[in-house]
């Protein structure tokens, strides 16, 4: 672990300084996304919140530390959370992009083999699931308790949904 004088002790890697720091502003405003009806935002306590949620996702998934987690999503507050969570469960995050050809993201799926794919709304999560036959579609909720995990057929991975509910 290394120290500093000013500081004190400072965390043993980047991923704990930043949870120990959203922690210490838990109050203040640390990511601002921009919306159409306007700017939305998340303090770090809210930040942390998401983040435990998309952790306690990714761990009823029976995913292992090592395995690669596909994300799914667009840029924003809850792209943010799920990285976090991705790294903080010890897996490998492989970002797709929402705005991708439904056939290049089935190609990257395919090559990186991931274990879980979280995926950020219905409408990624429903795009994605038409290349796949055989497919029964679930949503999970970030802000519900309950978890329904997306189980598909022919080595496509499960999938967890990030929409929030309105």
């Amino acid at each position: 672990m290394t120290t500093n004088a000013a500081a004190g002790a400072l965390p043993e890697n980047c991923l704990q300084a930043i949870l120990a720091r959203l922690e210490v502003c838990r109050s203040v405003t640390v990511l601002e996304e921009l919306k159409e009806g306007g700017p939305v935002t998340a303090k770090g306590g809210e930040l942390l919140a998401l983040v435990a949620t998309v952790r306690a996702h990714i761990r009823s998934a029976g995913v292992k530390p090592g395995d690669r987690c596909a994300l799914l999503a667009e840029n924003g507050i809850r792209w943010v959370a799920a990285n976090l969570a991705i790294f903080a469960e010890g897996l490998i995050c492989v970002p797709l992009y929402s705005r991708q050809a439904p056939e290049e993201l089935a190609a990257m799926i395919a090559d990186c083999e991931p274990a879980l794919l979280l995926c950020g709304t219905a409408a990624l999560r429903d795009a994605r699931a038409k290349l796949a036959t055989g497919c029964r579609s679930a949503s999970c909720s970030m802000k519900s308790s309950r978890r329904r995990l997306l189980h598909l057929a022919n080595s496509i991975p499960r999938s967890v949904l990030l929409q929030q509910p309105r």
